[in-house]
């Protein structure tokens, strides 16, 4: 359940890109393995399921290509704590946005 506060950084530099920063703050319960400790190789899990919280920062880029038409950059950082698996997360992507 992320809530997330973005600031809006050169909008009026250039008209048809926009640049955004974000802060979110993350709380949920992380599960592995449906909290079965025997993995069907007959393997043992030493991690464990449990409640993780952290952040994330986010950035974004976004290029007007037509009126309507938005080719989109964005960038994530998450920081999970009380996880046993990986505490930070980055993730990227890029698409096209088409508004109504």
């Amino acid at each position: 359940m992320p809530s997330v506060w973005h600031y809006s950084f050169f909008p009026m530099a250039l008209e048809n890109v926009f640049g955004y920063l974000g802060l979110s703050a993350l709380c949920g319960y992380e599960e592995l393995n449906e909290d079965k400790q025997l993995l069907p190789d007959g393997a043992t899990l030493l991690d464990r399921s449990r409640f993780t919280y952290g952040g994330a920062i986010h950035s974004s880029v976004e290029l007007f290509l037509t009126d309507n038409l938005l080719f989109v950059l964005k960038a994530q950082g998450r920081l999970l704590f009380g996880s046993d698996l990986h505490r930070f997360r980055p993730a990227i992507s890029a698409g096209l946005k088409f508004n109504i």
